[in-house]
């Protein structure tokens, strides 16, 4: 096999596996933080479009990182932990970091749904919208378990 060759059947590999790993960290951190995997790919298509590198800016001055767009507001919070900015543009540390914040919110509120508001934004009307988005994203049978 010439390296030429080689390189491509490594990348068709890694291609044909990334939504694999991807898979298993929304799974791991479901599990985890004990909040539905469905709702975090919901977020996750929400948030980036799926794309781990997203970057984006509020008018406020505040970034969003990765794919879960977890908020630099939380740096301070995550370093605690050994949390980066540059950690997170890890997926896997991302989702877990959004499970964690997530399951956060849940215990606060009571209610998965006002959680994922919360993760939102303070702002109700917006709030209210997301989760809506959200709930829209989801398997019907996911949404009878809720």
């Amino acid at each position: 096999m010439t390296p030429r060759q080689w390189f491509f059947r490594v990348m068709l590999t890694l291609f044909c596996c990334f939504p694999l790993v991807a898979q298993a960290c929304f799974e791991e951190a479901a599990e985890q933080h004990d909040v539905p995997v469905d709702v975090l790919k919901a977020i996750a298509k929400i948030e980036s479009g799926g794309n781990p590198n997203a970057v984006a800016r509020s008018k406020n001055g505040t970034m969003y990182i990765g794919l879960m767009q977890i908020g630099t507001g939380w740096l301070p919070t995550l370093a605690k932990f050994g949390i980066t900015r540059e950690k997170l543009k890890d997926r896997c540390t991302n989702v877990q970091t959004a499970a964690w914040i997530l399951a956060g919110y849940v215990a606060r509120y009571g209610d998965l749904w006002a959680a994922v508001e919360a993760y939102h934004s303070g702002f109700p009307r917006k709030a209210q919208l997301y989760s809506k988005r959200v709930q829209r994203l989801m398997p019907p049978s996911t949404l009878a378990q809720e």
